[in-house]
């Protein structure tokens, strides 16, 4: 926005506080806040895990990151509260999935960003993250056919990535919301093939974030 420019107001000791001058003081604050008012704030909260957390069930949620553990009331007050009228982004940086063994390549794995508790929550968005082929063509042996294929070395890793998630509170603020994700393998045709599959936080940990990211008015 255009600021109103004004003369230079000088004060002195004993310079009486007018009308005039109040009213160009009260203007100036206005209009400053009124142009920073939609600015992002930044984050609000931030958890980085290390670490390993491995599963072979199927259909089951399994906690991968949570910022206030449901577990730990005695714990920091992770949970997130935003304005009304502001857009509020939810971002997860992920290490991916690593698959043990072949087999079991027609599920699909379900990365979802929560609020609310394990027993009653709401999703707040989801990938589906589907594994390959164990197997591959192999130019190292002519001729390179399909029918010269070989079954690729495991363990593999799928699904790396930051995933994110950007909200608009409208006329509602958010109150003490508890944010968390969970990771859920759908059995295709093969749910016998139950192979292991591990979120490998090493190399690269595991953050969940909240961040103001501007006004929506």
């Amino acid at each position: 926005m255009t600021y109103e420019n004004y003369s230079f107001v000088f004060w002195t000791p004993a310079t009486p506080i007018t009308a005039d001058r109040l009213s160009q003081m009260s203007t100036n604050t206005d209009q400053v806040k009124a142009a920073t008012d939609d600015n992002p704030k930044g984050i609000i909260k931030f958890k980085s895990l290390g670490g390993t957390i491995t599963a072979n069930t199927f259909s089951t949620d399994a906690l991968l990151i949570a910022l206030e553990d449901e577990a730990s009331s005695n714990g920091p007050n992770n949970t997130i509260s935003v304005p009304v009228n502001r857009y509020y982004k939810v971002s997860l940086s992920f290490p991916g999935i690593t698959i043990s063994n072949a087999g079991g390549e027609d599920c699909t794995f379900l990365l979802s960003i929560k609020s609310g508790t394990a027993n009653a929550n709401s999703v707040i968005s989801t990938w589906k993250i589907t594994p390959p082929a164990f197997t591959f063509i192999n130019n190292a042996t002519p001729p390179s056919s399909i029918a010269n294929h070989s079954i690729k070395s495991t363990p593999t890793t799928i699904g790396a990535g930051t995933y994110t998630k950007v909200i608009d509170t409208g006329g509602t603020a958010i109150s003490g919301q508890r944010i968390f994700v969970t990771i859920n393998r759908q059995a295709g045709a093969s749910s016998n093939n139950s192979n292991s599959f591990s979120i490998v936080s090493t190399e690269a940990n595991t953050q969940l974030y909240v961040e103001d990211v501007g006004g929506t008015v």
